[in-house]
């Protein structure tokens, strides 16, 4: 009896172990609905414009360096602004690239925003309907897109390509870490 119920602890932590190892990212795209490389944005939520200011950072191995400051600028019945600036924290002494979004009341559901020749989508979306897992990414997902719109030199953009397709463009998946702004030195 006690080798059954120290089997049962040993699977039962291993499983708990197993969840807690699944990482959030834009990697995890459901196949329907957007695919491997673009956001579903029919499935965007309404934008979260009471709660997205402040301090998020990217998820993932390769984007994990990047901070992003959102501070909502202007906020009425027909349109509303997000100032956004996204810093490196190696060097976070200077914002690396900034841009204002626009949306107006027709357009509630994802904000673009341009930023030194980079358009950023960005949109909040159920996990579920993403297909991630909940227990890693939360019931809620905040996805930006970025597309290149020009080749400036210096930019953390890494495709080489001038156009806006999906092939050419870099998801991530945004985690906030704080509702304060002036966050982004500390690691």
């Amino acid at each position: 009896m006690k080798k059954f119920i120290l089997a049962v602890i040993l699977v039962f932590c291993a499983n708990v172990f197993a969840q807690n190892t699944n990482t959030c990212s834009s990697t995890t795209f459901p196949a329907s609905g957007g695919g491997v490389t673009v956001w579903p944005w029919s499935l965007a939520k309404p934008f979260p414009w009471t709660s997205i200011q402040g301090v998020w950072t990217a998820v993932g191995a390769d984007k994990s360096n990047l901070v992003f400051e959102f501070k909502v600028t202007r906020s009425t019945d027909k349109i509303k602004q997000l100032f956004v600036e996204i810093y490196n924290r190696e060097d976070c002494k200077k914002a690396y690239m900034r841009g204002v979004g626009v949306v107006n009341a027709d357009q509630k559901n994802v904000v673009r925003v341009n930023m030194n020749n980079v358009l950023m989508k960005l949109a909040m979306f159920n996990t579920a309907d993403l297909e991630m897992d909940a227990n890693s990414c939360g019931t809620k997902t905040l996805g930006a897109t970025f597309y290149r719109l020009t080749e400036p030199e210096d930019s953390f953009y890494e495709n080489s390509s001038g156009s806006t397709n999906a092939s050419q463009s870099s998801n991530i998946v945004l985690k906030k870490v704080s509702n304060a702004n002036l966050y982004r030195c500390k690691k």
